[in-house]
């Protein structure tokens, strides 16, 4: 009878041996931090899957709150963008979004074969009222880019870029709202790293038909997309993205026209 007992509480120990080394592994979580962070942590990440053989990384990316709509999806761009500059190889990365209703919330997972976690909410839940999700600064010049084909450095300034993660999710939701639009708001400005004097009016129109053109190019219909000049909220110019349900408007205060600007419906 004892040795029977011990028989079962070695396969059971065992059992739960092999269940934990199959388990995801928690390694690191955090809130939204500044870019050097965003670095030293994708690359001890790194580190800890260069010890773990056989083993994946899984970056899950919680948030879409109010305040922070499709702020998980821009986390996910800057990440790709991330892996993509520091080489690591990107079969051994992968990206799930969890849209919770809550701020932004990143946990590092290393994930052995056949680990898996539970499911978590994927879909957008489409908002009441308009919401802003993405904005574009200038150093250079008015291109517009997307931020996930970016080499990025820790210190490097934005430059044009968007994240196409967070516009394949807009694009979604125009499907399902026939009257929802996508709002491009620019804001005027300099460019600070012109090497020459430029006309602020001429980046302002071009900043705004590059980032139309470009999201045409990516699968938004001209037609449900609106552009228009606001009021010079800073030194530098940059571009507001916005997503607006049927109804919706996006808040301004006095937005500036430029001559010979008209609003494009």
């Amino acid at each position: 009878m004892k040795k029977l007992i011990r028989l079962i509480l070695t396969v059971l120990l065992s059992s739960a041996s092999i269940f934990a080394q199959n388990a995801p592994q928690l390694v690191d979580e955090f809130g939204k931090v500044n870019a050097e962070m965003n670095f030293a942590r994708l690359d001890s990440l790194a580190f800890e899957l260069s010890n773990a053989a056989g083993s994946t990384a899984l970056i899950r990316i919680g948030g879409g709150g109010e305040n922070c709509f499709l702020c998980n999806y821009w986390q996910g761009s800057y990440t790709t963008a991330i892996i993509k500059s520091r080489r690591y190889p990107p079969e051994k990365f992968s990206i799930e979004y969890c849209n919770d209703g809550g701020d932004l919330a990143v946990r590092f997972y290393l994930m052995p074969p056949g680990a898996a976690l539970p499911p978590c909410e994927q879909s957008v839940t489409a908002p009441l009222k308009t919401v802003l999700f993405d904005k574009i600064y200038f150093y250079s010049g008015p291109q517009v880019r997307p931020l996930e084909n970016t080499v990025v450095e820790s210190v490097s300034p934005s430059d044009g870029e968007y994240s196409l993660a967070a516009l394949n999710e807009v694009k979604k939701l125009l499907a399902k709202d026939p009257k929802s639009r996508l709002y491009i708001v620019v804001h005027p400005g300099t460019l600070p790293g012109a090497e020459r004097k430029t006309n602020s009016q001429t980046v302002v129109r071009r900043s705004l038909a590059n980032a139309r053109a470009e999201f045409v190019k990516n699968g938004v219909a001209a037609a449900r997309i609106a552009t228009f000049a606001g009021a010079k909220r800073a030194n530098q110019i940059f571009l507001e993205l916005w997503f607006a349900p049927a109804g919706g408007t996006v808040p301004k205060a006095k937005p500036v026209y430029f001559s010979g600007m008209k609003r494009k419906q």
